[in-house]
């Protein structure tokens, strides 16, 4: 292999990592604000309640814990944006 293409492309790649390593510190670390006991101070029996209260509720249908899973894990996640195309169907 010819030492100038390899030299070439050792330089190509040091300037990819150099550049990436740059755009990277641009954007800083984000921490989490969430915590296990956000409600120990407000609601200290909010899990016991909420527990109990599910528990009842697919006691009495259980076709409500496959709801329950989808209200949490697909709709709560998705964002909706208030813009002009958006239409009102109420």
């Amino acid at each position: 292999m010819d030492p100038k293409l390899l030299k070439s492309s050792q330089y190509s790649l040091l300037s990819i990592l150099l550049a990436f390593l740059l755009f990277a510190s641009l954007f800083p670390s984000s921490t989490s604000q969430l915590s296990t006991d956000f409600y120990s101070i407000s609601c200290p029996n909010v899990e016991t309640l909420v527990k109990n209260t599910v528990r009842s509720a697919v006691a009495f249908d259980p076709t409500l814990s496959g709801k329950l899973l989808r209200l949490l894990f697909h709709d709560c996640i998705v964002e909706v944006r208030s813009n002009a195309t958006t239409r009102n169907y109420s």
